[in-house]
């Protein structure tokens, strides 16, 4: 299936389409319209990002200690040097985090200066102004307790707390004004989408389209097609050809590696996970077919680039290919590398080695209906897969796992409605 977000220029009315940046301009009349993180997650400037990430670590230090600067300045009411060492920090998010601004305020004086200013602002208030220290340590606490399980659970009331600083922010006698002449619920989608769209990958596919609707409105987000996987989550499912082990790879391997039997197969681009898919244009109305492996289409009556959300993670995986060419590594050749043998009297327990070992590695990164989904396809006798999960628990303490991987593999089998599992309880 594939997710589709309708843009909608504030100014115009007209529609907008990402284009394979980060931030969304109107079609018709250029304004800015809103942030797209898939499309910067598959632009050079996410290349770049990554080439420059080790270089930059030191940088991330003198951040840290130029914020913790500028609070002592704005706690003891010194708002001229506050605001002062805040806009040095908007300069050096400019320099490491360049999509968390509009393109523009890379290029032009005037935008740069504008929208430094309102960053520079609400980072003095948010110490400042007692409603606005409020909404911000609400927000510290929240993303500080967040379980990557359910990260839903902390990232809807996150959306809130975003929403009233933005509106706050706006009636703070003398705050500058929108940078790029936003109004208030435009803005709010915006920032939304910057700060917590990074999140949608570590969401299973409920979740994530809970979380876009509340960034965009349920009217903007729509699914289309069918299927379970929508292409933006950071594990994919694969099928080991050698064990039929199904196992959760990140999206952004080189390789896939079966945890059962050690079967390894190369990856050459995510862009073959991506299935071909009819959307409607937002012009026009027409059906235009986004063929397999594509991520947009023109209309072919009103020629606007029609966009799904998708992730190929080719990114990533160029990268990782320049890391391997430079310091050395041999890439599996075509066919890939097979491991263990596997025999018709090892196959099963291979299977339910594998299984235990994912539910070591992912106890605290997936949740239980999640991890059904890699069981079920692995275990698809439905009369044998209660004892097979218990022999995967029993496998899963053996290989180090605890609580967390006890729990995930209980509410597996709540989410599979196992009527008997654990044999000895």
């Amino acid at each position: 299936m594939a997710i589709v977000v309708r843009y909608e220029c504030h100014g115009c009315g007209a529609p907008a389409q990402p284009r394979g940046t980060a931030w969304v301009r109107c079609d018709h009349c250029q304004i800015l319209v809103g942030f797209d993180w898939q499309g910067f997650l598959d632009s050079p400037a996410y290349a770049a990002l990554l080439r420059n990430s080790a270089s930059q670590l030191g940088r991330w230090n003198e951040y840290t200690a130029l914020m913790a600067e500028a609070a002592r300045a704005a706690g003891a009411g010194r708002d001229e040097e506050a605001l002062a060492l805040y806009t040095r920090l908007g300069e050096m998010i400019l320099e490491l985090t360049p999509h968390a601004f509009p393109d523009q305020a890379r290029t032009d004086p005037a935008c740069r200066r504008r929208h430094l200013e309102f960053f520079a602002f609400q980072q003095l208030m948010n110490v400042r102004d007692p409603v606005c220290a409020s909404l911000q340590g609400r927000l510290t606490g929240l993303l500080q307790n967040m379980k990557l399980t359910e990260p839903l659970e902390v990232l809807l009331p996150a959306a809130e707390i975003f929403e009233q600083q933005i509106v706050r922010l706006g009636r703070i006698p003398g705050a500058p004004l929108d940078p790029d002449g936003m109004p208030a619920h435009q803005r709010t989608k915006a920032t939304l989408s910057v700060f917590l769209g990074g999140y949608l990958h570590l969401l299973d596919d409920a979740a994530r389209l809970s979380l876009l609707r509340r960034i965009h409105g349920s009217s903007n987000v729509r699914i289309v097609g069918a299927g379970e996987d929508d292409g933006l989550g950071l594990y994919l499912d694969w099928t080991c050809p050698r064990c039929s082990l199904a196992s959760m790879q990140a999206r952004t391997v080189t390789e896939y590696t079966c945890p059962g039997c050690f079967c390894r197969r190369p990856v050459r681009s995510g862009r073959a996970q991506l299935e071909s898919v009819e959307l409607a244009c937002p012009t026009c109305g027409a059906r235009v077919t986004v063929g397999e492996g594509q991520s947009e289409a023109l209309c072919g009556y009103c020629k606007i680039a029609v966009r799904r959300l998708a992730r190929t993670g080719d990114v990533e995986r160029t990268f990782a290919e320049e890391i391997r060419a430079r310091y050395g590594g041999e890439p599996l050749p075509p066919a890939g590398v097979d491991g263990l043998a596997v025999t018709p009297d090892n196959r099963a327990e291979l299977v339910l080695i594998g299984l235990a070992r994912q539910a070591v590695w992912y106890a605290n990164l997936v949740n239980g209906e999640r991890f059904a989904k890699v069981v079920r396809a692995s275990l698809p006798d439905e009369q044998t897969r209660a004892l097979g999960l218990d022999r995967v628990l029993e496998l899963a303490l053996g290989e180090g796992g605890g609580q967390a991987s006890e729990k995930l593999l209980g509410d597996t089998a709540s989410a599979l409605q196992l009527r008997r599992w654990r044999s000895d309880v």
